[in-house]
């Protein structure tokens, strides 16, 4: 379990989340400890959660030789339901069809800005020129989207439901949403983004891993508790190996 926090001190100070998320481990009564920068965590210790970033829990996985275990962006458990062909691929792939209107997004966050990119115009490729050759990314059929929301599911329930994207007056079904949290893809705390299309019919846009996400209002404490529940997936996967500490023998059902 989860018995204290880690807390770099030099990216984060802004950080909207991280406040949030610092103020709910103070209200679980997780203990914080500050650290000038990730190297300063001591390479025994266990058991703990890193506060900061998607680029800083990179940094982590990296420098402790942790693989991420997550189930990826769209697990196949939901493929009668996201409502558009998800493909991966490359993007010198891409650049090399450079044909339509097409929604692209890297593999991993922060490669470069998701989103629609119309190859009828010459000038769709600037923003991926700087990504290198090879990068994986996803390949999505467009579809026009009314509203968003996440679902926040903790232990395996739906906690909160938030509307991030779209009108106010804009509403998705309740049933659909307990079908596809019940979907199991083998975590028991994430965000699930489902939409409305303007078609009017209910899709799943993506799944969202329990740290460094989005809380969109969710109260601190919960988004502390989501975050304290994924983190104890990544440690039960150290615990499994005769080892634990030989952190560059991790491995995942990844």
């Amino acid at each position: 379990m989860v018995s204290k926090a880690y807390l770099p001190s030099y990216r984060f100070n802004n950080d909207y989340d991280a406040r949030r998320l610092i103020s709910g481990l103070y209200t679980l009564g997780v203990p914080m400890i500050d650290v000038l920068k990730i190297a300063d965590i001591p390479k025994d210790d266990s058991d703990y959660l890193v506060v900061g970033d998607v680029n800083m829990i990179r940094e982590w996985r990296q420098l402790f030789g942790i693989k991420d275990h997550f189930v990826g962006d769209y697990p196949e458990q939901f493929n009668g339901y996201y409502g558009r062909k998800i493909s991966t691929t490359t993007i010198d792939e891409v650049l090399k069809r450079q044909s339509g209107r097409v929604f692209l997004k890297p593999k991993h966050k922060g490669v470069f800005v998701p989103g629609v990119y119309d190859f009828s115009s010459p000038h769709a490729a600037y923003g991926l020129m700087h990504v290198n050759e090879g990068t994986e990314i996803y390949e999505q059929e467009i579809i026009n989207i009314l509203a968003e929301w996440r679902v926040f599911i903790l232990d395996g329930k739906v906690i909160d439901v938030r509307r991030y994207a779209g009108p106010w007056q804009a509403s998705i079904d309740s049933r659909f949403i307990g079908k596809v949290a019940s979907v199991d893809i083998g975590h028991q705390s994430y965000c699930l983004d489902v939409g409305l299309s303007m078609l009017g019919y209910e899709i799943v846009i993506e799944v969202n891993k329990a740290t460094s996400f989005g809380s969109y209002g969710l109260f601190p404490d919960q988004y502390a508790k989501m975050h304290c529940s994924y983190w104890n997936e990544i440690w039960d996967s150290v615990a499994a190996l005769d080892n634990p500490c030989h952190f560059h023998d991790i491995y995942t059902n990844h």
